[in-house]
C-alpha cells in the first residue's frame, strides 16, 4: 500500500511526538515499578519451551500469510511483544524501545533476527490497519527487512490462544479483558539453541542488549570461541615446529609497523565478469581497467564477517573515495533478495552515496564463483554443517579477504580484514590502505 507524502510526514511526526511524550512522562514511573533483568539468568525459560510453540496462522503487515513457528520462529533469534494500534499507554514506549534496539542490533545480526509485534485486538487491527501502523513505526528505516520487524494479526481465537500460551495474561479476569492492562514485556528467544528469557520493555538499553546477545549466543566471545581455539592451536604448532636457532618470524603488521612498499604482483590480468549494479544496470569489471580497485565478497545476512568487510571498505571509501582512479566492488550471488533495488536500500543504510566509487554487483553463482576463485585467488565457499552455524542464514564459510587490483588489472594483495584478533583486522585494513595509496601515488595513511 502506498501513502501520500503528506500522510507519512504527519504520521511520522505524530509517532515521534507520541513516543517522546510517553517516554518523557511515564518511562520513569514504569521503570520504577518494572523488575530489573536478573543478572543470574533466573528469568530464563525452560529449554523445551520453543518445542511446544504453536504454529498458528497469522497475517503480517504486508498482507502475507505466515505461520508463527515454522515461518517466524524456527531456527531464528526472535524478539516478541504484544501491542494494539489504539494503545496510548505502554505500546508507544515498547515500540520506541524496539526501534532503538533495531538500530543497535542490525550491525550484529543483519537479517537473522525476527522482531514480532502481535496485536491483541485483532477485531479492530485488520491487515490494512496494521499496515498503516507499521509504516508509521518503521518510517525512519530505509530497509524494513534489516532486521525483519513484522506486525501481525489474525483470527481472534487464534490470537487469544497465542497470547495465553505466551503468558501475556493477568490473573484477574476483569483486568485481563482490558487491552489497556497488558504489560510491556519483550520475550527474547533463540529456538535453534533452546534459550529463552523475558525482559521488561522499560529496562535499560545496556541490560536488554546484553541479554539479547547472551540468549542469542552471538556475543563476541561466543561467536569467535572456536576460531580463537584454532588460532591458538595453530600458533602453538608453529612454535613447536620452529627450529631453536631459526630467526623469529617477522611480526604481523600493526598500526606502527605498516610496510611502506611497492605491493608485489601476484597474478597477471584478472578475467572479466558481467553482472548488475544497484545504479548502473548491467556492467562488467573489465570497464574498471585503469583504476586501482578493491574487491570483496559480500553476504548481507552474515552478522559477523561481512560486517567486517563493509567496515574496512567504508574506511577506504572515506579515505580514498575522492581519488578519481580509486574504485571498490562488493561481489554477491544474484538471488531473489539480492537485487539492485535491495542494494540501493542497503547502501543507503550504510551511508554510501550514489556518487561513491563503490559498486554492489550481483552475478550468477557459477560465474561469480569461478571469478572469485580463478581470478581473485580466494578459496571456494565451504558449506557450514548445520550444528555449527551461528544462525540459520550462515550456510557457507566464505573467504572474506579483500583483494587489491592495480591499474593493469593485476592482483597486488589479499588482506584478511575479518579476523578474530581485532588488532590483526585493523592492521590488515591499514596495510591495504597503504598499499592502495602506494599504487595511487599517495602517501597518506589510514
Amino acid at each position: 500500500m502506498t501513502f501520500s507524502t503528506t500522510f507519512r510526514t504527519v504520521a511520522t511526526a505524530w509517532l515521534a511526538a507520541t513516543a517522546l511524550h510517553t517516554m518523557a512522562e511515564s518511562s520513569d514511573a514504569v521503570i520504577a515499578k518494572a523488575p530489573m533483568i536478573d543478572p543470574q539468568g533466573k528469568l530464563l525459560m525452560r529449554r523445551s519451551f520453543a518445542d511446544k510453540l504453536p504454529d498458528y496462522p497469522l497475517i503480517n503487515h504486508r498482507g502475507e500469510k505466515v505461520h508463527f513457528f515454522s515461518d517466524l520462529v524456527k531456527g531464528r533469534a526472535v524478539l516478541i511483544s504484544f501491542y494494539y494500534t489504539n494503545c496510548e499507554g505502554i505500546c508507544p514506549t515498547t515500540n520506541a524501545r524496539l526501534s532503538q534496539l533495531r538500530k543497535v542490533l542490525t550491525p550484529m545480526f543483519g537479517r537473522s533476527l525476527n522482531i514480532l509485534s502481535i496485536s491483541i485486538d485483532p477485531k479492530r487491527d485488520t491487515p490494512a490497519k496494521i499496515a498503516r501502523y507499521a509504516s508509521m513505526v518503521m518510517s525512519d528505516s530505509v530497509d524494513p527487512d534489516v532486521p525483519d520487524w513484522q506486525f501481525l494479526t489474525g483470527e481472534p481465537a487464534t490470537i487469544e490462544a497465542l497470547r495465553q500460551f505466551m503468558g501475556y495474561v493477568e490473573p484477574d479476569p476483569e483486568i485481563d479483558a482490558k487491552p489497556s492492562s497488558h504489560s510491556g514485556v519483550i520475550v527474547i528467544g533463540n529456538q535453534a539453541t533452546g534459550r529463552w528469557a523475558a525482559a521488561p520493555s522499560a529496562a535499560s538499553m545496556d541490560q536488554t542488549v546484553s541479554l539479547i546477545q547472551r540468549i542469542a549466543g552471538w556475543t563476541a566471545d561466543q561467536r569467535y570461541a572456536e576460531i580463537y581455539k584454532e588460532v591458538l592451536a595453530s600458533r602453538a604448532s608453529q612454535e613447536q615446529q620452529a627450529a631453536p636457532a631459526a630467526p623469529a618470524a617477522p611480526a604481523a603488521p600493526t598500526a606502527s609497523t605498516i610496510l611502506h612498499r611497492e605491493p608485489p604482483v601476484l597474478t597477471g590480468r584478472v578475467g572479466d565478469l558481467y553482472g548488475h549494479e544497484r545504479n548502473k544496470g548491467e556492467v562488467n569489471l573489465g570497464s574498471l581497467l585503469g583504476k586501482v580497485v578493491v574487491m570483496g565478497q559480500l553476504y548481507t545476512p552474515c552478522p559477523h564477517g561481512s560486517h567486517a568487510v563493509i567496515s574496512a571498505m567504508t574506511q577506504l571509501n572515506e579515505k580514498l573515495g575522492s581519488h578519481g582512479d580509486f574504485h571498490q566492488v562488493c561481489l554477491t550471488d544474484r538471488t531473489a533478495t539480492n537485487k539492485p533495488e535491495f542494494f540501493r536500500s542497503y547502501a543507503k543504510a550504510l551511508g554510501i552515496t550514489d556518487e561513491a566509487p563503490w559498486w554492489f554487483l550481483t552475478s550468477e553463482h557459477p560465474d561469480l564463483a569461478g571469478f572469485v576463485h580463478d581470478s581473485l585467488g580466494l578459496r571456494e565457499p565451504k558449506p557450514i554443517p548445520q550444528d555449527e552455524r551461528l544462525n540459520p542464514l550462515d550456510l557457507y564459510d566464505n573467504d572474506l579477504s579483500l583483494v587489491l587490483i592495480d591499474k593493469k588489472g593485476r592482483v597486488r594483495g589479499r588482506y584478511e580484514v575479518f579476523n578474530p584478533d581485532l588488532a590483526a583486522s585493523k592492521a590488515a585494513t591499514e596495510q591495504l590502505c597503504a598499499d592502495a595509496e602506494q599504487l595511487l601515488g599517495q602517501t597518506a595513511s589510514l
